[in-house]
């Protein structure tokens, strides 16, 4: 239960992120996308509560015919996946009240959407890449397995050629092989941050100074997010990679490769349910 736990947190916990985006227009649409947002905040946090549970039962049941539990290795995953959660509230209200308040931010607004927006989405990808490859990897139980059944059906991976492939984007996998392209986000974002409160314009009404803080505030906030987020994924990674090792002591652990063998045999199998269909 606690495995299937982290897979499921961390499928929720990929949904959230994907699910932040400022191109959204004012009135009723960005009340529903608060509101939506506000939801699948809410979701993985219970989720990573029932964690919690699953992790504290499985540390008292005896393990006569198993692998011992690593108790120590699902608390690090669980305290990542805690703070994770904790963050979101700061990345949920911040967007919330950009996204309310855009209709008197004026032309700010649509510079704001460009590039804080495109700092986002390359963000995104970065972190969801691998938060991705962590879910797929803790839901298989054994690599002797998954390599039992990549031959019996006859795939042959050239991990190699597919790495870049895997995650359907131009970087790798894991965050830890994409540090150069995280902090170019980071500096990004920060260097458009500034220039969006020294150049702020367009404000309507009198109330000027209180929109330009609020704006300073929840970009800030942002900001944070995206900082704990990066740091977390880091000590995410190094928690499945023990886990992982732990659950198949005799194998070789590479993520990235198990990762795109996961996906050529989900792949083979999606097709051959096509053909039979």
């Amino acid at each position: 239960m606690a495995r299937s736990g982290i897979s499921k947190s961390l499928k929720l916990l990929h949904q959230f992120v994907e699910s932040i985006d400022f191109c959204i227009d004012s009135g009723n649409k960005s009340k529903m996308f608060s509101k939506e947002l506000n939801e699948k905040e809410n979701k993985p946090r219970v989720s990573s509560n029932e964690l919690r549970n699953f992790i504290a039962e499985a540390g008292v049941e005896p393990n006569f015919w198993s692998i011992p539990f690593h108790g120590v290795c699902y608390g690090k995953l669980l305290g990542s996946l805690s703070k994770m959660v904790d963050v979101m509230h700061f990345a949920t209200q911040a967007i919330g009240l950009l996204v309310q308040e855009s209709h008197k931010l004026g032309a700010t607004w649509v510079i704001l959407q460009q590039l804080i927006g495109e700092d986002l989405e390359l963000f995104k990808k970065l972190v969801n890449s691998s938060v991705q490859c962590f879910e797929k990897v803790t839901s298989v139980a054994s690599l002797e397995k998954l390599e039992k059944d990549l031959e019996s059906k006859n795939i042959s991976c050239d991990v190699e050629s597919g790495k870049s492939a895997a995650n359907g984007s131009e970087f790798n996998v894991l965050i830890s092989e994409n540090e150069e392209a995280l902090e170019g986000v980071l500096s990004s974002f920060v260097k458009h941050t500034r220039e969006l409160v020294d150049e702020a314009h367009g404000f309507e009404g009198d109330d000027r100074d209180k929109i330009k803080s609020q704006m300073v505030l929840c970009l800030s906030a942002l900001g944070f997010w995206i900082d704990c987020l990066m740091k977390e994924t880091r000590e995410m990674e190094k928690s499945v990679q023990e886990l992982v090792q732990w659950d198949n002591p005799t194998s070789h652990i590479h993520m990235s490769e198990i990762y795109f063998k996961i996906n050529a045999l989900h792949t083979h199998n999606k097709e051959q349910n096509t053909v039979f269909d």
